[in-house]
């Protein structure tokens, strides 16, 4: 009975959500029917992403582009503390706002010329309603699957047809406002950082096993395979990101005297940036350092299951994405009901080190390690 009780229960959450989805959706495409303005000449510019650190990062070429095209508009950010890291990190002379309540900074919207709604519940999209007379985009997908999550739930199949990027939606849109946005949007940063105990000559790996949701999470035990296969045959060693969220990974490591360097949790965007930057290889769950490494032109490992990667997939020509397969995949990733074979579950470690030889394969310089 429990067990019943619990899954009506995450039904009936799962269900809330797509019909707020499915709200927020009609709503800003009606609020899109008003006035068309071309964005590099409007003075007041206001972005609302609040999502989480790696959607803020897809928002930094957007961000870029309008800096571009138009320098001395004021551009204002309505982001979470997450996104404001990244925000803060790598934009120069925007205004990024963390709402504490929703009034606050619904004042935000006042005098905006041009308002783009990429990530926020309702209340920001009635926000928008108020400034009538400022132009409109909103970056929501038109299709996604994460919406009949509900009906995934229960086992009823819908007909999936493959989802639009989120980024390409964006960039496709904004093209109708005279903004043009790279199509391979790249990061830089001046310098690469690593582990000063460390010669320059030795490869390492980044690896991110934890994150906030944790239905995203593949197992440390996975994991500590993986990273003992790239030492014993690349000589790759491990820094891992977070590392307090997954220390079983770390013991594991040390138990097998096998090197490895832990990021501490203080670790700033631009030094995490600059690791990455220097890393032979990211490997991790669906998270925001793993559009930072795509960013940075680092080969990438990238592990999915509750998300749809044709929609929120990283972005990079050096990319192997290894998906977990489940018949209620995507989902809300409120909980998940199956609670010894999930979707993340069904990714063997075989499979992430074939995809990582994959790698090596199309670029023999991808992997540098110290011992051959």
């Amino acid at each position: 009975m429990n067990t019943l009780v619990k899954l009506a229960a995450l039904w009936a959450k799962s269900g809330w959500r797509s019909v707020v989805s499915w709200a927020g959706l009609a709503l800003c495409t009606i609020r899109a029917m008003g006035p068309l303005r071309d964005i590099c000449h409007c003075k007041s510019i206001v972005v609302v992403q609040l999502g989480h650190f790696g959607d803020m990062v897809l928002t930094l070429p957007l961000l870029d582009a309008i800096r571009k095209s138009n320098p001395k508009a004021r551009i204002r950010v309505i982001t979470t503390s997450a996104g404001a890291a990244v925000a803060n990190a790598f934009g120069e002379g925007n205004e990024v706002l963390v709402p504490n309540s929703r009034v606050g900074c619904v004042s935000a919207f006042y005098g905006a010329d041009f308002i783009i709604h990429l990530r926020g519940g309702l209340w920001w999209v009635f926000g928008a309603f108020r400034e009538y007379k400022a132009g409109f985009v909103h970056g929501l997908p038109h299709r996604s699957a994460l919406r009949w999550a509900p009906l995934l739930l229960m086992g009823i199949p819908i007909n999936r047809r493959a989802p639009e990027h989120q980024y390409v939606t964006l960039m496709r849109r904004m093209q109708k406002f005279g903004l043009r946005m790279p199509q391979h949007p790249v990061l830089d940063v001046e310098t690469n950082a690593r582990p000063a105990d460390w010669p320059s000559d030795i490869g390492y790996i980044i690896v991110h096993a934890g994150g906030n949701w944790r239905p995203r999470r593949w197992s440390e035990e996975k994991f500590y395979h993986v990273c003992a296969s790239l030492w014993q045959k690349y000589g790759l060693r491990a820094v891992i990101i977070s590392a307090h969220e997954t220390p079983g990974l770390s013991e594991r490591l040390r138990m097998n005297a096998i090197p490895l360097h832990e990021l501490p949790p203080a670790t700033t965007i631009l030094n995490l940036a600059a690791m990455i930057k220097g890393a032979s290889l990211f490997l991790g769950n669906d998270s925001g350092p793993a559009h930072l490494a795509a960013f940075l032109g680092v080969p990438c490992v990238v592990l999915y299951g509750p998300q749809d990667p044709r929609l929120f997939g990283v972005l990079s020509e050096k990319r192997k994405i290894v998906k977990g397969n489940a018949y209620c995949s995507p989902c809300w990733q409120i909980d998940c009901p199956h609670r010894h074979v999930r979707c993340m579950d069904s990714i063997s470690v075989d499979s992430v080190l074939f995809a990582i030889s994959e790698l090596v394969q199309s670029d023999k310089n991808t992997i540098m390690g110290d011992r051959k």
